[in-house]
């Protein structure tokens, strides 16, 4: 699939030569240097992280989150330039399907008046759509400048090492006796954690939630992958930064976020080994890999008696699906899957399914309102065999931009092919994570989907000014 880089605009007047283009008044050149899209997209990529302070609002209807506020605010700035520089929009990869995914989701439960939850079900559609949105804007940035995509690496790396750090130390200070470190954790059963039974009040990161867990393992490989196909201080920082978000994955406790985290490491390392890439990376680099990973572990079991105990025991049963709840979320598979069959062509509209879901037991202190935790399920309960050809074709677009720029790559500069193996592995992260729980309808996961096809699309078809260049984050 072929795009082209937004060439930035310079000067005080954004528009564009020849008189094509919006001519924006000089007037708003001030504003244009304190709003540029840098900054806008920096401070968004900052909320995504905040989104565990949501607030629910109508009854539980939806929950507000930090990033929805903060790109309420920025995405007419961004629209408005899109406007100016008449950006062909329309030509961002995947757009069309969706689109298409969420007009079908929308029209699913436009014609299911009666079904439950159905103006959930109506809003939902509608923050799908500035889930889509979201990823419309990190794809267009990402694409405007010779490094605005190592723009968003930086800050995702940085961003989530720190956010990890923080969540270690907050449960470090707990364990330490520090007062106020008690609202930054939960106590959940011990028992509900190692899935061997047990009622002792244990610690658990608030900021670490299964879904944080998913996101910051697609970071942390894609960040991994980098570092080993990166030189200098670049290969450095990144392999220290993995550490941090790999002890973030781990504290998360989600067998979820384990399983995707290690089968995007497992693909990268098929990719490498199939296609010998492993010959031209010197034995320390891979070397590194293994170092990264027993620094993660160690440093996980330092933070908190109970790490121990509760790491153990979850790595015991991570592929025991009677354990924990593996049984249960099988068994609300199958009883959304059966319901979906009584309209198997458009399906019952959007959060229908919730209605099939008894209420979690007042024992568990942790557990919030049950959702279907997986978006294959959801999709087809939704909008039926049509929604679920739509969201399939969706994932085989991707996989093929993926395999394209894996080929094309392989022949061509050493940090370009890592580019396209990290976006192979973060999409297979993101979306296996998305099999076990509810990340799909995250912004994060919208802004991390961007950053995959863009670092496709680039390793897939690079831009002359690229290779000449020296990054920083050595691409």
């Amino acid at each position: 699939m072929k795009f082209a880089r937004t060439a930035a605009p310079t000067g005080h007047n954004p528009a564009l030569p020849g008189g094509q283009g919006m001519r924006i008044p000089r007037a708003h050149s001030i504003v244009e240097q304190v709003t540029s899209d840098w900054k806008l997209v920096s401070v968004l990529i900052v909320s995504l992280f905040l989104d565990n302070l949501r607030v629910p609002v109508g009854g539980g209807l939806f929950n507000v989150r930090p990033s929805f506020v903060v790109f309420a605010a920025v995405f007419p700035a961004l629209a408005y330039r899109w406007l100016a520089r008449r950006e062909q929009v329309q030509q961002t990869p995947l757009l069309t399907v969706l689109l298409l995914l969420d007009g079908v989701f929308f029209f699913s439960t436009l014609i299911n008046p009666s079904a439950p939850y159905h103006l959930r079900g109506l809003i939902t559609s509608v923050l799908l759509l500035v889930n889509i949105a979201m990823y419309l804007s990190i794809f267009r940035f990402a694409t405007s400048s010779a490094d605005a995509l190592d723009h968003i690496y930086s800050l995702l790396v940085g961003l989530a090492s720190v956010y990890a750090l923080l969540a270690v130390l907050a449960l470090a200070l707990f364990e330490l006796g520090f007062g106020p470190a008690r609202y930054l954790v939960q106590l959940s059963d011990i028992g509900d954690l190692t899935m061997n039974g047990g009622t002792t009040a244990t610690p658990h990161p608030l900021l670490l939630d299964p879904n944080m867990g998913s996101y910051l393992g697609a970071i942390g490989v894609m960040a991994l992958i980098r570092s080993i196909f990166s030189a200098g201080r670049t290969r450095l920082w990144l392999a220290v930064a993995s550490v941090g978000i790999f002890v973030g994955v781990l504290l998360s406790y989600s067998r979820g976020a384990w399983l995707a985290t290690s089968s995007g490491l497992v693909a990268a390392s098929v990719i490498v080994l199939i296609t010998r890439q492993w010959i031209s990376l010197p034995p320390v680099r891979l070397a590194a890999v293994v170092t990264i990973f027993a620094l993660a572990v160690a440093g996980s079991l330092v933070v908190a008696p109970s790490v121990k105990t509760v790491l153990a025991a979850r790595v015991a049963n991570l592929l025991n699906i009677q354990a924990g709840t593996g049984s249960q979320r099988l068994a609300f598979w199958e009883r959304i899957t059966e319901d979906g069959l009584r309209k198997p062509l458009l399906g019952h509209g959007s959060d229908a399914y919730r209605a099939l879901l008894p209420p979690p037991p007042p024992s568990c202190r942790s557990c919030g309102p049950y959702v279907a935790e997986n978006i294959t399920v959801e999709v087809f309960h939704t909008s039926g065999l049509v929604g679920l050809a739509v969201y399939l074709a969706l994932q085989v677009l991707t996989v093929s931009l993926l395999i394209r720029a894996l080929r094309r790559s392989r022949d061509r500069a050493i940090p370009q092919r890592g580019l396209a193996i990290a976006a192979a592995a973060g999409y297979l992260t993101i979306t296996l994570a998305s099999q076990t729980n509810p990340s799909f309808w995250g912004n994060m996961y919208w802004a991390l989907l961007a950053v995959v096809v863009v670092s496709a699309a680039e390793a897939a078809a690079p831009f002359p000014s690229r290779d000449a260049r020296k990054s920083v984050i050595g691409v």
